[in-house]
């Protein structure tokens, strides 16, 4: 993702990227070359040796510069740490309320239905589940496929788990169906761009292991992207914090394919921004920045990895 929003910004006439890296990587392995032989590139690579020199650095860097996007998951409430430290108009994120709302699944699940923005029931692992058997417990503040589990029994889980650590899970009935995504970009002038629907590779066995996607959907009928895009107009007007990229993960379920529900709110950069870079025409952080308003699309379909390749899906 890195190297795929660093290729868009460099095409930007007048944009310096400085980022941090932690000089014991390559940048080649990442696919970023640095080359000191070729100057106008206008990239400044700031090298760290750890946590606390790059913590440090990136702080100071975010009171300097005219923006700042930050690539960080929400687990454990990183995402929304930097976000903090990021002055409001210099902020190319959602705001810090956007993230903790979006960070905390528990929380998003009260906002959406609140908002009755049909999700998944959701319950606190602590208060003894009344869904079941076959149950989804995943983190509250995870990211990604990390740490989920099906399971048929939440007693069995528990015996896995120190208690200590349980708090900070939630538990869902597991559902058929077909995974979904949808990119969403709103630009520095409030403009809301929605983006087409991606296919998700999920593997569901005890756990879910994302392998990656395909754009625009090869699966969905023209009613149920119609669907899946009220779905983002819905998320967009109930959390007014979501701002710049983001990506909302959908259910078509199985048994009543004609709705589509929300099942998480990803408040950052997520891998499908590789693969829509890749069938767009336009330059998306041009659209981002708002020195473009209108995004257009190639013909064909971009199957794209969890690592950020791609290539046309012939």
């Amino acid at each position: 993702m890195l190297a795929a929003l660093v290729g868009d910004l460099l095409k930007l006439g007048g944009v310096t990227v400085a980022t941090t890296w932690d000089r014991r990587l390559s940048p080649s392995e990442f696919g970023l070359e640095w080359h000191a032989a070729h100057p106008k590139t206008r990239l400044e690579r700031h090298e760290v040796s750890g946590p606390t020199e790059e913590a440090e650095l990136f702080a100071t860097l975010s009171q300097e510069c005219d923006a700042t996007l930050i690539i960080a998951p929400e687990l454990e409430g990183e995402l929304l740490r930097r976000r903090s430290l990021v002055p409001p108009a210099r902020s190319l994120n959602s705001t810090p309320l956007a993230i903790d709302q979006c960070g905390d699944k528990w929380v998003t699940y009260q906002h959406l239905m609140a908002e009755t923005i049909p999700t998944i029931p959701t319950e606190l692992i602590t208060e003894g589940p009344s869904i079941g058997p076959d149950l989804v417990i995943k983190q509250r503040f995870g990211a990604g496929s990390q740490e989920i589990w099906r399971v048929s029994s939440v007693a069995a889980w528990r015996d896995q788990i120190p208690s200590e650590r349980q708090s900070r899970f939630v538990v869902q009935p597991y559902i058929a169906g077909t995974h979904h995504s949808i990119g969403v970009l709103i630009d520095r002038s409030g403009r809301v761009h929605i983006l087409p629907v991606a296919d998700q590779r999920i593997a569901v066995s005890q756990g879910f292991a994302y392998e990656g996607g395909k754009l625009p959907t090869a699966t969905l009928t023209d009613c149920q992207q119609a669907e899946a895009r009220k779905r983002a107009e819905q998320v967009v007007a109930a959390f007014p914090g979501l701002q710049g990229y983001f990506g909302i993960d959908l259910l078509c379920p199985q048994d009543c394919p004609d709705t589509m529900l929300v099942v998480e709110i990803n408040p950052r950069l997520t891998t499908s921004y590789v693969g829509y870079r890749a069938l767009c025409r336009t330059n998306l952080a041009a659209v981002w920045l708002g020195s473009d308003s209108t995004i257009d699309w190639h013909s064909g379909r971009i199957a794209f990895t969890p690592e950020g390749s791609w290539q046309w899906d012939r």
